[in-house]
């Protein structure tokens, strides 16, 4: 598994079991940019982030 795909599946893990925010979760995985995060989560996993929080929050 790529680097990438790393940090994607411990960003997903914080977003859904920690409850951090995007920003926060796009920094603890190494992004600069919350946007390119963004762009890379969607790409990854088929749903933004803020529609993957949405959900899984209960």
């Amino acid at each position: 598994m790529d680097i990438k795909k790393v940090r994607l599946n411990n960003a997903r893990d914080l977003l859904a079991e920690k409850g951090v925010r995007v920003n926060e979760a796009a920094t603890r995985a190494g992004y600069e940019s919350a946007t390119q995060f963004s762009r890379e989560f969607k790409r990854y996993f088929g749903t933004s982030p803020v529609a993957f929080i949405a959900a899984n929050s209960f």
